[in-house]
């Protein structure tokens, strides 16, 4: 029996070993018969090992290939995801965040074999839940089946995206060829978008797993620096697409606008300053176009905490 191409499951985590956990015993749940898991732990303090103790029992009960990395500082999940990348071995990978989990066992297998059968797909998505302590939401995805490269960036927020990059595996060649490890910020949406630039996606209308959503790490907590080096990032994109210009200033305006409302609107303490300055430093043509986005969002929270008053 010929066995299947080596999958990579990066899971990145930082002081959360019950979560853990169940994310390893989930994974190893896969009927999937060649995974290799490395576990990034993000806690630089040498006096604590006890996600290093949760990763030997796995290997040491289930006798599983996983390989542990714990950081001498803490660098972050978008570095975290680089390193990852760097040391993975698979033809896919998986970017697993510790609070996620599977709830299908058959998704690996089904995913892979999606992407032999069709080369030319950079990923392979699929639904998941998105859920609370009180309650659970489905995800918002809506277009399912093979989306093309063009057609998936150029209509990336009306699409949108699976719920984090746990429910999604990556041919590590198309990331490889998209310079994944020189991207600004690699969270979840901006690993999506690398992806297409070099191939399509496939969405798969089956739910697979289980979303965390924390109360203390919803987006209003989002730093300006964070949210303006997406956006950089997003800029960056665009120098690899073979678009024209008014394609290429549609797709900026769009995740721009996007990105921003998410910040104002979403944030209680919007740091205005750090926005505008970036803003002058973009190009000329830019600018005004930027700064209105910006006003029009202001005006729209102004109003919003308005009726609130009233």
């Amino acid at each position: 029996m010929v066995k299947s191409p080596l999958l990579t499951i990066v899971v990145t985590t930082y002081k959360r070993d019950i979560f853990l956990e169940l994310a390893l015993s989930k994974i190893l749940e896969q009927n999937y018969d060649s995974l290799e898991i490395i576990v990034i732990d993000d806690n630089p303090n040498q006096n604590s090992n006890s996600t290093e103790k949760i990763v030997n029992e796995f290997v040491g009960k289930n006798n599983a290939q996983i390989k542990y990395i714990k950081n001498k500082k803490n660098i972050g999940i978008s570095n975290a995801h680089k390193l990852g990348f760097s040391e993975s071995r698979g033809k896919y990978i998986v970017f697993h965040d510790d609070d996620d989990y599977y709830t299908n066992a058959d998704w690996l297998t089904k995913a892979v074999n999606i992407m032999m059968a069709d080369p030319e797909l950079a990923f392979v998505g699929a639904r998941s839940f998105a859920f609370t302590e009180d309650e659970k939401r489905e995800d918002n995805l809506s277009c399912f089946g093979k989306i093309t490269s063009k057609e998936y960036l150029k209509n990336f927020t009306t699409i949108g995206k699976p719920l984090s990059t746990f429910a999604a595996v990556f041919d590590t060649s198309k990331l490889e060829a998209a310079k994944f490890n020189n991207m600004l910020i690699s969270n979840d949406t901006t690993i999506y978008l690398r992806a297409l630039l070099y191939g399509g996606g496939y969405l798969l209308n089956e739910y697979i797993g289980m979303y965390r959503v924390h109360k203390n790490s919803l987006t209003k907590t989002i730093d300006a620096d964070t949210l303006l080096l997406h956006i950089d990032e997003k800029e960056l994109l665009l120098s690899e697409l073979k678009w024209d210009s008014s394609e290429k200033n549609d797709f900026y305006f769009n995740q721009s606008k996007m990105n921003l409302g998410y910040y104002i609107l979403r944030n209680d303490n919007p740091n205005y300053r750090k926005v505008f300055g970036w803003i002058n430093k973009k190009p000329r043509k830019n600018r005004n176009k930027l700064r209105l986005i910006v006003i029009k969002f202001v005006v729209k929270k102004f109003m919003f905490q308005l009726l609130k008053i009233k």
